[in-house]
């Protein structure tokens, strides 16, 4: 089967999912339901990514890292260690401006939120998540 479902999925969904990633990130107030659901899209998104075909999509949309970045939340350790993977990967595997482009989402991010850039980063390896410590070992 391979990635023939990625490609039957293909734009449109990417972009479905991105928009309800894009509603559940920017819901006032966020209930538990929501936080739970980011964390389903997210490994919906890693699933797609499980490939080249699905890679590049992911590239292609531009919100996509934009929305990755916002969705680093060091009060939910599991979905920040899978956003911190998805973002390592699109960095090793990228174009050459990639990193530019990851650091530049994170940087926004932190803008929206009104903090440094890499503060959630920081206060989610403070908590002592070994596997997101892990994972931003070989990120950035």
């Amino acid at each position: 089967m391979g990635c023939s479902w990625v490609q039957s999925f293909g734009h449109e969904g990417l972009g479905l999912l991105l928009d309800v990633l894009e509603r559940l990130l920017f819901r006032k107030p966020q209930e538990k339901l929501d936080k739970k659901n980011q964390h389903k899209v997210v490994q919906c998104l890693k699933a797609i990514m499980n490939n080249k075909y699905g890679l590049d999509r992911i590239l292609g949309e531009e919100k996509s890292l934009s929305l990755l970045a916002r969705a680093i939340d060091p009060s939910q350790s599991a979905m920040m260690t899978d956003v911190m993977k998805l973002l390592s990967a699109i960095c090793i595997v990228g174009e050459e401006n990639t990193l530019e482009k990851v650091l530049e989402a994170i940087t926004t991010a932190g803008e929206w939120r009104a903090m440094e850039r890499f503060s959630p980063i920081v206060q989610g390896l403070r908590d002592r998540s070994v596997q997101l410590q892990v994972s931003a070992k070989y990120s950035f």
